[in-house]
C-alpha cells in the first residue's frame, strides 16, 4: 500500500526529466515535467541545508531542510 501511494503521489507531477538531476552530500532526486512546469522532488538525509538542481542547462541551489523529503517548483 506504501508503494501504491507514492507512485501515485510521482505520477502527479508528470513524466520524469530525465536530462534533470539533483547533487547534494546524500542528497537525491528528480525533477517532474507537467503542463510545462518543472518540479523537483528531492530527498535530504543529510545535514546540509541546500542542493543543486541541474535543469535547462542551469544550476539552481534550492533550500532543502535536513533530514526531510519535499517538492519545489523550479521557475
Amino acid at each position: 500500500s506504501g508503494s501504491y501511494w507514492m507512485v501515485q503521489a510521482l505520477a502527479s507531477f508528470g513524466h520524469k526529466d530525465g536530462a534533470a538531476y539533483v547533487e547534494g552530500e546524500f542528497a537525491s532526486g528528480s525533477v517532474y515535467v507537467k503542463d510545462g512546469v518543472k518540479t523537483a522532488v528531492v530527498y535530504n538525509p543529510g545535514a546540509a541545508k541546500t542542493v543543486k538542481v541541474h535543469v535547462d542547462g542551469q544550476v539552481k541551489e534550492i533550500a532543502v531542510g535536513a533530514n526531510s523529503l519535499a517538492s519545489y517548483p523550479l521557475q
